[in-house]
């Protein structure tokens, strides 16, 4: 409106970014199946994807997250002193209710427990025996009680504890993988479990939520920040005895819908939490009935061998990773992919530039994680550094 010959009203809008015009999803890229494994593998990846209906990008990711808690902290990949990776993967794997993220899923965690089983059973023998030990071990330590307060009361010598009063420490049963669990018991497995574990949740938003659940305003989102980097970690909480873990590391694999995941976006504060996961999200695959079934042959092997990856352990007595530095070809690699990402963080912001930052590091991560892939899969030698081709 014109008033007294003024001059239009005319807004500064600057112009609308493209992603706000999008009517629809972008395609998802393909997925460089033969560029990034061996041929056993790739084919392993295909037909496991296919046997379940599945697209093949949710069976990778799973792979990476599942080899990554079964090295865990026996190895380390280090670009220079002062910077070291362990191979612990966050994922997610995005995608409506029917995409087949589940299916997917199970491919590596069914053969996952067949190779956790001997091991439960194995230390489940040797907990029936410690129990056994322990209620007899209760009932000298009872009588040893009693006769020290005789001993006090006729003001003699107390007689000293018999070795058979302690049981010694209760065998750990081990976890390669756990579907929920307190911060409490986890925190107990990591610390008699120096390798890690992965985290399995059919469902992200539940385990993203839970997070927040303390009546008095406490969070587990800074044990989950630290369970990414593998670094020293003390829990502390009220009616719990404090405990310290040398190296907290923990996987992570689960699903989430797409509208879920909007609004844990949108919800969420930039901590940095969401940034450590890898988000997956293919075009769903034709219905079909499947033609090929993968057999678990491989892929258990491939388990197990890393599985048997052990920790060193020093003059003293203590497991520490070993170290598996990046040949100089390897960082001058690596130095073009962190110039790239340093562009695109130019024009990134929140969350995305949060996740661009962590880019380098887990490209490390995985570097680590298909260098032993090669070794288990494709026959390739014992990997003692990291190169261009990993």
């Amino acid at each position: 409106m014109n008033v007294h010959g003024a001059q239009p009203f005319e807004p500064a809008w600057s112009p609308p970014h493209p992603r706000f015009l999008r009517g629809a999803l972008p395609p998802a890229p393909s997925l460089p199946l033969d560029q990034v494994f061996g041929p056993n593998l790739a084919a392993w990846v295909r037909e496991a994807a296919e046997g379940k209906g599945a697209p093949a990008d949710y069976v990778l990711g799973t792979l990476l997250a599942v080899s990554g808690s079964l090295i865990g902290n026996s190895r380390l990949a280090s670009p220079w002193n002062g910077w070291r990776e362990p191979p612990g993967i966050f994922c997610m794997c995005i995608g409506n209710p029917s995409a087949g993220k589940s299916p997917a899923m199970d491919a590596l965690l069914d053969p996952l427990r067949q190779v956790e089983k001997p091991l439960r059973q194995a230390a489940q023998e040797q907990l029936e025996t410690w129990w056994a030990e322990a209620e007899v071990a209760n009932v000298v330590d009872t009588a040893w009680r009693e006769s020290v307060k005789a001993a006090v009361k006729k003001f003699e010598p107390t007689p000293d504890r018999p070795t058979e009063a302690d049981p010694g420490p209760e065998p750990h049963v081990p976890r390669l993988v756990i579907n929920d669990s307190t911060i409490e018991k986890l925190a107990r497995i990591s610390a008699a479990q120096p390798k890690g574990t992965l985290m399995l949740r059919d469902e992200l938003t539940g385990f993203l939520d839970g997070m927040t659940r303390y009546a008095g305003g406490g969070s587990d989102r800074p044990f989950w920040l630290e369970a990414y980097g593998g670094r020293g970690y003390t829990v502390e909480r009220v009616n719990h005895p404090s405990l310290s873990i040398d190296r907290l590391l923990i996987g992570v694999i689960g699903g989430i819908q797409p509208d879920r995941l909007n609004s844990l976006l949108v919800d969420s504060d930039d901590d940095g939490l969401l940034a450590r996961f890898i988000p997956i999200w293919p075009d769903p695959v034709p219905i079909k009935r499947p033609d090929i079934f993968a057999s678990d042959t491989l892929i258990k092997r491939v388990l197990e061998e890393l599985q048997q990856l052990d920790m060193p352990i020093d003059e003293h007595g203590e497991a520490h990773p070993q170290l598996l530095r990046l040949t100089e070809s390897a960082k001058n690699q690596l130095d073009e992919f962190r110039d790239k990402v340093r562009v695109l963080e130019g024009s990134a912001e929140g969350l995305l530039l949060s996740f661009l930052g962590k880019m380098p590091g887990l490209s490390i991560r995985i570097s680590l994680i298909l260098a032993f892939l090669d070794f288990t899969a494709e026959g390739a030698e014992r990997p003692r550094e990291i190169t261009p081709d990993h």
